[in-house]
Formats: C-alpha cells, structure tokens, sequence
C-alpha cells in the first residue's frame, strides 16, 4: 500500500481499498479489523471539511475575505505579498484543504500579476505563488485542516490514545504560525525581489487611453495611508512603490461581486459557528468531527439552499474517503498482528537517547520526518507509514503520544521537492515558479521551523497542557 502511495502508480483511494481487501481476503486479520478505518471519525472529519471548502468558495465568501484581507493590508509588493500570506492562513479556517485554496488564492494572484502585464517568470509572479503555494502546506498543518493533519489527528487518537483537541493544537502553534507569516514575508521579499520595469512610479493607464485604473476605481479614504519607506533619494523602494493595477483591479473585483448576499452571510454563520465550537472543545469535549458532519449535512438540506447533492457529486469525495480511512485501517492491522512492533524497533529504536533530552529532542525529531518524508514521498503517506509505529515507540518509553505525534505531523510540512505534497504540485502547475524555487525556500523555512520547535516544545507547550 505505501509503495503504491509513493509511486503514484493507482489512485490513493483505489490503492488503500485494495489493500485492505487484501488484508481481509488472505485471511491476514478479520473484516472488522481490515476495514476498521471506515468505522472511524477522521475520514468523515475529511469529508464535512471539504464539503465545508465548497460551501465557502460557492457561495463567494472566500473570495470575499481574500479580497478584502490583501486590499485593507495595502497594494505595494511589500503588502500584497504579506496580504496573500494572511489571507492564505484566514482561509485555512474556512475552507480546510490546502488544493481548495491554492485555486481560490491562484485566480487572484493570477488577476494581479494580468493587470500588471506579467507573466511566469517574473519575479512577481515567482514570489506570489511560491508563498501562497507553501504556506498553504504549513497552515494546514499547524491547523487540523487537510488530509494530512486529519489523517495525523485520527491516528494519534487511535494507536497513541491520546486525546486531541483542536483548540490545543491551535494553540500549540499559533506562535509558530505567526512566526512563518512574517519570516516567509521577509524570506520572499529578499530572495524575490521586483525587477524595476515592473513597478513604475506612475499609475497603469488603461488600454483606450481613458482615466487610470486607480481613479477609475477609487481606493477606501485611509488606502492613501498605506505608502512604505523611503529609498535614500526619497522616491520608494521597488518593495514599496505602489503596485499601478493592484488597488484598480481589487476594488473592481468587490464590486462585481457586490455586496454580502443571503448565502455568503449563511455560510458565514455556518462557518464560524464550526470554529467557534472548534476553539471551546477544551470546555465540551464535542469532537471536530461531530462538530463538521452536522453543519455540513445542515449546509446540505434543501432548506438552508446552501448546497446541492450536485455541488458534492462533482468532487472526488469518494477517493478521499478511501484513501484516508485505509490509512487508519493499515495502522490498526499493524498493531493487530503484532508488526507494529517490528516496525516500531526498526524506525525509531535509534532515537531512544537523543528523545531523553527535552531541549533538542524535538529539534532531532522534526528532522527525522523531515528526511522521512523525502523517501516517503506525499504526506499523507509519509504519516500513515511512520506514525502508527511512532506512536507505539512513544507508549513503549513513556513519552506523550500526543507531543510526537504533532512534531512528526509538523515536520511533514517542510518540503524542498514537489513531489512531497499535492498542494505543491498544484501551485506548481501554473507554471510561476521552478522546482529549485521552492528547494530554495522550503531550505530556508524547514531550519527556520526546527528552530521554532528549540523554544515553543520545552517552553510555551507544557503551559498549555502539552508535555514531552
């Protein structure tokens, strides 16, 4: 199942279906322990999170909030590139899956770069990409959103019987995800910076000779407020000159959407009554998963005139479901057959020493996935495969199923090749940035994030309630 994973050679879902069939037909282990993963809430988590990322780009909430959050933080380079990153992390909340907001933050991105005249290539265009594309791969891990954080939680859950509460791993890396916003910033900024032609001092005039774009379509009062600093002969710094058809094409953006209708502001609510249920979880113990599947079958109902069965039919929520649920299901055979053991001596016994040491074993570990994840290929593989027997390692010395088990997931999060993750292969795809672009950035962050770990595990974990 895990070489077919790596090598793509089947359909993931259609890969873990097999699998599982296998390990029932040939009389490996019972029906019930084979197909054990179906049982469980973590695919159904998926699911009500995709159907969640439907709703949110159907209606036009989420590109709604994208405009507005990159618009309100200002139209320079320097901003725009700091507006997509907040943006990205926003939308984590609402739409859970990386891939559905690599297409929401592309078509903007897309749009920008149109107006401005340039193409793949570009500096521009090479950091506007690069960022939404990684980030949106670390946000969806230091939030539980995607497969991979999904897949993560239900097996910590199942195999380390650990409790996971959203709320906590919020928290846990909410330093973290403030850290990555501004050092991907400043990363991008410095490694991508814009070529002069690109940001001229005047304002883009539009095709047939008529006014501006900018007069045309007027900034807010305060946008004359977002200037940046000064380049030493007082005119502004490529960074910080004002992008001519940024601020013209995202207010003419919002008015072709108009304002809030009935089904953005349901969504809204609907949404946000899932966080807010998701960030009390500490107080009612309701699991996500309950929390997601009733306001998605809500959104779902002819009433509410949120979504039909139609909109669903038209993802690939069956493949999904497979693959996620015979990852669970491998775990638990593993554990049944007693290979679990096996594995677990193999993978991990070497680590024994350096985990004895609070203040660099999460520095050791987090660079064990980190190479892991290399030969492992895709995520979601890479953490079906390894943390079934690291959780059985953590049980066996005494260590918190839960703290590794959210290092290990964390660590799936930096990725040098594209091959590591389908979000990069998404952002790949639109042809704005090389393959040693994103070598070259995902170097940079994965060292930046191993440092985080340094301080944030011994430090800012155990005052949350998460100890190694």
């Amino acid at each position: 199942m895990v070489l077919a994973w790596i090598t793509e050679t089947l359909d993931h879902g259609l890969a873990g279906i097999i699998g599982c069939y296998l390990f029932w037909a040939l009389g490996v282990v019972r029906f019930d322990v084979a197909f054990s993963g179906f049982a469980n809430d973590t695919p159904w988590l998926l699911l009500g999170a995709t159907v969640f990322g439907i709703m949110a780009a159907k209606s036009g909430l989420a590109r709604r909030i994208a405009y507005l959050t990159i618009l309100r933080v200002g139209v320079t380079y320097r901003r725009l590139l700091l507006g997509l990153i907040l943006a990205d992390f926003l939308l984590t909340f609402l739409v859970p899956a990386g891939l559905a907001r690599i297409g929401i933050m592309a078509a903007i991105a897309i749009g920008l770069l149109d107006a401005l005249n340039l193409g793949p290539g570009s500096n521009l265009g090479r950091g506007m990409f690069l960022i939404i594309t990684y980030t949106a791969g670390v946000f969806d891990k230091t939030i539980i959103a995607g497969a991979a954080a999904i897949t993560a939680r239900g097996i910590i859950e199942n195999i380390g019987h650990a409790e996971v509460l959203w709320s906590r791993w919020f928290l846990a890396y909410l330093p973290s995800d403030l850290i990555t916003i501004l050092v991907a910033w400043r990363l991008t900024l410095w490694l991508y910076p814009p070529e002069k032609a690109s940001v001229p001092d005047g304002s883009a005039s539009v095709p047939d000779g008529s006014a501006p774009l900018s007069a045309r379509f007027p900034l807010p009062d305060d946008s004359r407020l977002l200037g940046g600093s000064q380049s030493p002969s007082g005119s502004p710094s490529p960074n910080d000159r004002p992008l001519p058809a940024g601020p013209a094409l995202l207010t003419n953006e919002l008015r072709k959407i108009g304002p809030w209708t009935p089904s953005e502001k349901k969504a809204l609510l609907f949404l946000l009554t899932a966080v807010a249920l998701w960030m009390t979880d500490f107080l009612h113990h309701i699991s996500p998963s309950v929390t997601c599947i009733g306001i998605a079958l809500l959104a779902l109902l002819p009433a509410t005139g949120m979504l039909s069965l139609r909109n669903l039919k038209q993802t690939n929520l069956v493949l999904i479901f497979f693959f996620v649920a015979s990852a669970l299901s491998m775990g638990e055979v593993l554990r049944a057959t007693q290979a679990l053991d096996l594995l677990t001596n193999f993978l991990f016994s070497w680590l024994e020493p350096f985990l004895a040491r609070p203040y660099i074993s999460s520095f050791i570990l987090y660079w064990t996935g980190f190479v892991f994840h290399i030969f492992l290929g895709s995520e979601v593989s890479m953490l079906s495969a390894s943390l079934p027997a690291l959780m059985n390692f953590a049980h066996s010395h005494g260590l918190s199923p839960l703290a590794l088990g959210m290092i290990w997931t964390f660590s799936s999060g930096g990725k040098i090749f594209l091959y590591q993750s389908a979000v990069m292969i998404a952002g790949y795809s639109y042809g704005y940035f090389r393959p040693k672009d994103l070598l070259r950035l995902g170097l940079c962050m994965s060292v930046i994030d191993s440092i985080q770990l340094l301080l944030l595990v011994p430090l800012y974990w155990p005052l949350i309630g998460i100890h190694l």
